[in-house]
């Protein structure tokens, strides 16, 4: 039973990560991967400090959260944008991604 609730958690992440991507608009910058990947951590962050029961847990930290956030989007825009001949916009997508997503869970750490 708990590969359904990581499974069908993991459905609704990918979709949402979908949606995001068609809301936010496209630019050079790959900002829809950054605003789930922020938004991601702090919602992880809250969610570990929580005792929450063992289906909600895999539903919505492996399986929800583990699809919106996305590693794999992140490396694959940082080399497009080396490819692309844009250095400093892959050096900035990658000290956003890091900075930006430690920086969620510090801050919730501190309340």
């Amino acid at each position: 039973m708990n590969f359904v609730w990581v499974g069908l958690g993991g459905f609704l992440g990918a979709v949402s990560r979908y949606s995001v991507g068609l809301i936010l608009p496209t630019t050079v910058f790959p900002w829809a991967t950054l605003v789930v990947n922020a938004i991601g951590c702090l919602a992880i962050a809250i969610l570990a400090a929580r005792a929450l029961p063992t289906h909600v847990s895999l539903f919505l930290i492996p399986g929800f959260l583990g699809a919106f956030t996305t590693f794999s989007a992140f490396g694959l825009e940082t080399m497009r944008l080396l490819q692309n001949n844009q250095p400093w916009l892959a050096a900035a997508n990658i000290a956003a991604n890091l900075f930006i997503g430690l920086g969620c869970i510090y801050i919730y750490n501190l309340a």
